[in-house]
């Protein structure tokens, strides 16, 4: 699922992007996505909603970046099992992105099922 508005509260801004974040996790999670991909805190991070799945959200191309961060953009590999995202930084040095920290999820479906013994 791709949204503008993050499910999850900004590190640095310390809020949520939703006036209404619990209804809408509610709703994210119900459809059964295992991946949400989020924008609108201008700002890289990864985290879980309360059923596993995966947020991902990502920084801007422009100098409207939070707290005078490079740009970044993020990489996300997708298996049967789990759910990696990789955060790329804008190096000026260099005039590259470079690897930054990497998390890697199990996925939701793959969890609940051998918590189930499946």
């Amino acid at each position: 699922m791709v949204m503008h508005q993050n499910l999850l509260r900004g590190r640095i801004s310390e809020r949520m992007g939703l006036a209404h974040w619990h209804k809408a996790q509610r709703q994210v999670m119900a459809t059964g996505v295992d991946l949400v991909l989020c924008g609108h805190d201008h700002e890289e991070s990864s985290g879980l909603l309360p059923n596993g799945a995966v947020v991902s959200t990502s920084s801007t191309h422009t100098a409207r970046t939070r707290g005078g961060r490079p740009s970044a953009c993020n990489l996300i590999v997708v298996d049967a099992t789990s759910i990696a995202v990789r955060h790329y930084v804008w190096d000026a040095s260099t005039g590259a992105f470079r690897a930054g920290p990497e998390t890697v999820f199990p996925r939701p479906r793959v969890r609940a099922a051998r918590a189930a013994g499946g």
